[in-house]
């Protein structure tokens, strides 16, 4: 068990001689919006306590076998080339443009030069 926040019970009514206890989970929780729960009531270390089980249960992770983490410092090496090429590639790209702009700017004094001589 794992304990994810602590809150206040509140009381909402929604007639004027109807109240009823009111808990609000954690926002990291908002997974749970909209699915049904079974609430039990129990205790523990002395106090009384609720255990809220959501319908269809909790997806356990699967544990981690070797084939595992192969593949996982295998994404993270892959993650690593692929930001050294983007990076490598921005380079060029800044080379590129340099060099078409030299270009251009030499072809447009080259022009400019042709029509003053005629």
């Amino acid at each position: 068990m794992e304990k994810i926040g602590t809150t206040t019970i509140i009381r909402k009514s929604s007639k004027p001689n109807y109240s009823y206890p009111f808990v609000r989970l954690p926002s990291n929780c908002s997974d749970c919006i909209g699915k049904h729960a079974t609430i039990y009531r129990t205790e523990h270390e002395g106090n009384s306590a609720f255990l809220v089980v959501l319908e269809g249960g909790v997806e356990q992770p699967a544990p981690e076998t070797e084939n595992d983490s192969r593949i996982a410092s295998l994404e993270i090496e892959v993650e690593r080339l692929s930001s050294l090429i983007r990076y490598r590639c921005g380079i060029l790209a800044e080379r590129i443009d340099k060099l078409e702009r030299q270009k251009n700017t030499t072809t447009l004094r080259h022009n400019t030069t042709e029509r003053t001589c005629w």
